[in-house]
């Protein structure tokens, strides 16, 4: 499995790698394997390579904003976009499975900043990071399930065969 782990502030690498160090346990494949390169369509171009290859979107939100360049732009908006709602509204725009963490000790009412819309969104789990990691790896294994189930049915239609159907005469 690829899992898209978005850019964080710098206050949230301790917990963006105890995540990665968790998934790797699993052979999950973490992307970006770095740092973005900062800057809109730098950034834009290198985020929506790594989205276009994984199967679910996680991103680490806390209390301090993150960065605005003024060309950082959504599909079909002047407005520009932080580093955080860009990855956000992008993965949620391709449809892929969206998982993301704040903890409990944010509260959000507090928070003034742009990325505040974020920490109240309908994908936002508040638990500890510990918790957040093992509904990580539920979601991975719900989908590998899913795709285990297909791949089953697949194989079932096989031995049926999709040839013409083969009758046989008594009398």
């Amino acid at each position: 499995e690829t899992i898209l782990l978005a850019q964080v502030t710098n206050d949230l690498y301790d917990e963006r790698d105890q995540v990665v160090a968790y998934l790797n346990q699993f052979g999950a494949k973490i992307v970006p394997e770095g740092d973005y390169k900062q800057g809109g369509p730098e950034f834009a171009e290198a985020f929506k390579a790594d989205l276009a290859q994984a199967g679910l979107f996680v991103q680490l939100l806390g209390p301090y904003r993150s960065n605005r360049p003024p060309d950082l732009l959504a599909e079909g908006s002047s407005d520009p976009r932080s580093y955080a709602q860009f990855q956000y509204d992008t993965a949620k725009a391709t449809g892929k499975p969206v998982l993301q963490w704040r903890r409990p000790d944010i509260n959000p009412a507090s928070i003034a900043h742009w990325d505040k819309r974020l920490l109240d969104g309908p994908e936002v789990l508040v638990m500890g990071l510990q918790e957040f990691m093992k509904e990580i790896k539920k979601s991975i294994d719900r989908k590998n399930a899913g795709v285990e189930k297909e791949r089953a049915k697949i194989e079932k239609d096989k031995v049926k065969g999709d040839g013409p159907a083969k009758t046989e005469f008594l009398f």
